[in-house]
């Protein structure tokens, strides 16, 4: 039994062509559903479609990365460092048998996404009202996602360039002497950084 979930190769097809015949039925069943999902207005329609969308991502990267899938993803998943040098990368436990496939399906955050969009579309074909409020919930906090990567990185972007600038500054300005009063201002809390100023002017009366 083992081998069939962990190692066999066999096992692993099979497992594989087993999820495509899965997604095969759930589109076979959602096709039955197609008049009911197009008889509505087309804003309506297009601002579904992209909710989904964004439902979906949103969907994908919580069950491939964050902690509150963690339980979901331990018997099939596990962290290794990532080639980068930063941080950890997210793979499969095994290399073979059914477990890895299952493990590859959901470390993977387009095809955890894609199995998420699914999963959506049917709780809306089923149950439109339910559906309707978890895929616009995943959009707005997909939106949110999004939006906080967008200010951290333009926060950092602006943080490096500050830096350089005040690094290019003070190269082209050696002698420049800061007033104790500064310090004073500060409460001696930066006396670190004005030892690293003197060491970068080669002055030790800064």
């Amino acid at each position: 039994m083992k081998h069939i979930l962990t190692e066999s190769h066999a096992a692993r097809l099979v497992t594989s062509f087993g999820f495509s015949a899965l997604f095969g039925v759930e589109t076979y069943f959602l096709s039955l559903h197609l008049p009911d999902l197009f008889s509505r207005d087309l804003v309506e329609h297009a601002l579904l479609l992209v909710a989904l969308g964004i439902a979906a991502f949103r969907g994908g990267r919580a069950v491939s990365g964050d902690g509150v899938f963690s339980w979901l993803r331990h018997p099939f998943c596990a962290e290794t460092a990532d080639s980068s040098g930063a941080g950890n990368s997210t793979g499969p436990r095994y290399e073979g048998g059914i477990l890895s496939v299952i493990g590859q399906a959901i470390c993977c955050p387009i095809c955890s996404g894609t199995w998420v969009a699914v999963c959506l579309l049917t709780l809306y074909v089923l149950a439109p009202a339910w559906g309707a409020i978890v895929i616009y919930l995943l959009a707005a906090a997909g939106i949110g996602e999004c939006l906080v990567y967008t200010t951290e990185r333009a926060e950092w972007q602006a943080r490096a360039a500050r830096e350089e600038a005040g690094s290019q500054w003070l190269a082209k300005n050696p002698e420049t002497r800061w007033p104790a009063v500064i310090l004073a201002a500060k409460g001696g809390q930066d006396l670190h950084w004005l030892e690293a100023t003197r060491r970068m002017n080669g002055r030790r009366d800064v």
